[in-house]
């Protein structure tokens, strides 16, 4: 289907995770993302979904609250108009938009213009590929709305050659940097800025493992080993608190390799 994207002037999306997500986790939300010179106004409406089948000791076992969803309305800068405009580029828009399957996430996009005119109306093609992108505007609003903090990980590798890297990123202003501390003293320090590609990449690598809360530490670790704190105050140990999801997965030794070669001198 074409689309005059340049005619696009609001989308009104609508998102639900679907009910093979269980509560307390099920949530759909609605979004309003008006397209201004200066950036993005948006209206958000986040709502956890069929909670009354559970009591509140299970909703609070689970790490939520009683009152979890949230509304907000304000502006995301200019750089995420830019985003946005370029994910409406590369994505497709079917004549006619397939249904999400039976439990599985529906999403559905209006693309209006000035006037109000539906240009297009229903679930894109590239669906995956929209979940990420609202993810990102999701974290953004948390952060311009100082609901969350930005992203924060610190990895420490204790052995003969100590080893600590900071990862921090901002979905805010999309921006994203690492710095990482030897041994050696000051002189070894080093700090790389990531483009946003390049941190989209890495933060799969770090969602990959299992992260056991339950066994995680309070403290900053001081025995040897590989240990990786997200921002939450708690610290998690390589193969005990961080576990391999599967019989035949590596994503703890690709994690440490990814925090790595951010350093990695590129000739």
């Amino acid at each position: 289907m074409s689309v005059a994207l340049e005619s696009v002037h609001k989308l009104d999306i609508f998102y639900d995770a679907g009910e093979n997500v269980p509560p307390p986790y099920h949530y759909a939300y609605h979004l309003e993302l008006t397209l201004k010179p200066s950036g993005l106004d948006a209206n958000f409406d986040l709502r956890y979904l069929n909670r009354e089948e559970l009591t509140e000791e299970e909703i609070l076992e689970e790490g939520f609250t009683l009152q979890d969803d949230w509304s907000w309305s304000g502006s995301l800068p200019q750089l995420w108009l830019e985003a946005l405009q370029e994910q409406m580029t590369k994505s497709i828009w079917p004549n006619k938009p397939k249904e999400a399957r039976e439990g599985e996430a529906v999403l559905e996009i209006q693309l209006l213009s000035q006037p109000g005119e539906v240009l297009f109306a229903g679930r894109p093609a590239d669906v995956p590929s929209w979940e990420y992108f609202l993810q990102e505007i999701m974290q953004a609003i948390y952060e311009v709305a100082q609901k969350e903090a930005p992203f924060a990980l610190h990895y420490l590798e204790i052995d003969d050659s100590n080893i600590e890297i900071w990862l921090n990123a901002s979905f805010a202003e999309r921006k994203a940097s690492a710095r990482q501390v030897g041994m050696e003293g000051p002189g070894s320090e080093s700090t790389r800025e990531l483009s946003w590609p390049a941190l989209k990449k890495l933060l799969k690598t770090v969602y990959m493992p299992d992260y056991d809360y339950d066994n995680a530490s309070d403290f900053p670790p001081t025995e040897p080993g590989r240990h990786v704190s997200t921002g939450e105050g708690v610290w998690f140990t390589f193969g005990e608190s961080l576990l391999e999801p599967g019989a035949n997965t590596n994503s703890l030794d690709r994690l440490e390799a990814a925090l790595k070669e951010i350093f990695t001198d590129q000739k």
